[in-house]
């Protein structure tokens, strides 16, 4: 991803981006697309399996922009309603990255239940 140089040194100028909610995307890259449009600015760790499935417990963070965590958000959220059943029809509105994160997180997910 091409983090806009104007953007990068108006924070630099700033002395850094240490008020902000995540890091700038120049330091580690989405993981759950790869082509951005607008580039996120942003990027912040995710747990990969809620923390409410869990009981607390962090078990794999990833690296995403707001609206790859807001997919990945929506997608768990169907497969725990569904006990991981979705029909493809619903599967394929993800993209194929989020889809293979929420998988894996279910795929966690049902490995720390001793399913």
């Amino acid at each position: 991803m091409k983090f806009p140089a104007t953007v990068a040194g108006a924070l630099q100028d700033l002395g850094g981006n240490e008020v902000l909610s995540g890091i700038v995307s120049t330091e580690a890259d989405c993981e759950g697309a790869k082509f951005h449009s607008p580039t996120p600015l942003l990027i912040r760790k995710v747990t990969l399996v809620p923390t409410s499935w869990v009981d607390g417990v962090i078990l794999e963070t990833v690296w995403l922009c707001g609206v790859c965590a807001d997919n990945l958000e929506v997608l768990l959220y169907l497969l725990q309603s569904k006990e991981g059943e979705l029909p493809w029809g619903i599967k394929r509105e993800f993209g194929n990255l989020i889809r293979a994160l929420a998988m894996r997180s279910w795929e966690r997910y049902q490995a720390y239940r001793g399913g």
